[in-house]
């Protein structure tokens, strides 16, 4: 790709980063690597509401996620940072982590391991809609029910 916007938002985090200190570092850091003609970084530090969020991810050809394999502990649930880029109805691209094992089973891939960014970009959505329809409202508060039932039963 030789011209694209890369956009980042890096909000404080309530604990661990509450004066934004590490999102600031963060954002530096990204700016330092920056090497290529024709790719611009945006970096906010907006609190977004949920709606902002949605209307952000919705803006992108792609929405990426990526954690380093070295912070993951063993027995920890899934993340679930992913699921309003699938309400955005937008491409995603995720690296291969534990914490996304949820999704390791979707076709075609959307992992960077498996695929270039170009040919998930290009595959579009096709292999989020399984997932789409499965995890909505309505499914969970059928399978919240039906739990509850199973108890007083």
């Amino acid at each position: 790709v030789d011209n694209c916007v890369i956009k980042f938002n890096i909000p404080n985090a309530r604990f661990g980063d509450y004066d934004g200190t590490v999102a600031r570092s963060v954002a530096e850091q990204c700016r330092n690597v920056l090497f290529k003609p024709g790719i611009e970084l945006q970096i906010t530090h907006d609190f977004l509401t949920q709606n902002q969020i949605l209307d952000f991810l919705a803006a992108n050809s792609l929405n990426m996620f990526f954690y380093k394999h070295e912070n993951y502990e063993s027995g920890r649930g899934i993340s679930s940072a992913v699921d309003l880029a699938l309400a955005s109805g937008r491409p995603i691209a995720l690296n291969k982590h534990a914490m996304f094992r949820h999704l390791f089973d979707v076709h075609p891939s959307i992992f960077v391991d498996d695929l270039p960014l170009m040919k998930i970009v290009e595959n579009g959505n096709s292999s989020l809609e399984d997932v789409r329809n499965t995890w909505t409202f309505d499914r969970l508060i059928a399978d919240y029910d039906n739990f509850i039932h199973s108890l007083v039963a």
